[in-house]
């Protein structure tokens, strides 16, 4: 498997301080971002986005965390699963939902079930039916609802970043 050179062995200036900065605000940086830091200015919009999505949003972190886990599953990312799995239990997604996920199951209780299907319209790029559209709309509201998409389809670019470069697994779970 053919990966990009670890851009922090010769690091430009640019790098060294972009990378301070995401470490301040995410901690430990390694795997994806490191590759993505072959290209400064690619790497600042994705952290950019990645940070408004997950310190941002007006998402529920719990709702946010299971989407990016049901994605991960979808793509067979070991990677986003395994950063995520603990933020996904410090948001309160509980153990069994985790174990289900994890399974591969595609039905869940609401308000999940509402949330998977939302993500499955943005995975397979479709239109959101109406009734579909409402009930997610009374769960996260309108920006919530366009926060999922934008979710899922952030968390796709990512697993397209991790396999197109066989990104390592995370040294450690930040």
């Amino acid at each position: 498997m053919s990966r990009l050179p670890n851009p922090m062995n010769h690091p430009t200036e640019q790098q060294k301080m972009l990378l301070e900065k995401m470490e301040k605000k995410r901690g430990h940086i390694d795997g994806m971002y490191l590759t993505l830091l072959n290209h400064p200015d690619l790497t600042e919009k994705v952290s950019d986005l990645g940070g408004f999505l997950r310190f941002g949003s007006t998402l529920k972190g719990k709702y946010r965390e299971f989407i990016i886990l049901y994605c991960a599953r979808k793509f067979d990312a070991e990677y986003e699963w395994i950063k995520h799995l603990p933020h996904a239990i410090e948001e309160g997604v509980g153990q069994a939902l985790i174990d289900t996920i994890h399974q591969g199951a595609e039905h869940f209780e609401e308000p999940y079930e509402s949330l998977v299907a939302v993500a499955n319209c943005a995975l397979k790029l479709e239109n959101i039916p109406k009734p579909l559209q409402d009930r997610a709309i009374d769960i996260v509201g309108v920006e919530g609802l366009l926060e999922v998409v934008t979710l899922v389809n952030f968390y796709r670019m990512i697993a397209g970043i991790i396999f197109c470069f066989d990104v390592p697994l995370p040294e450690k779970v930040s």
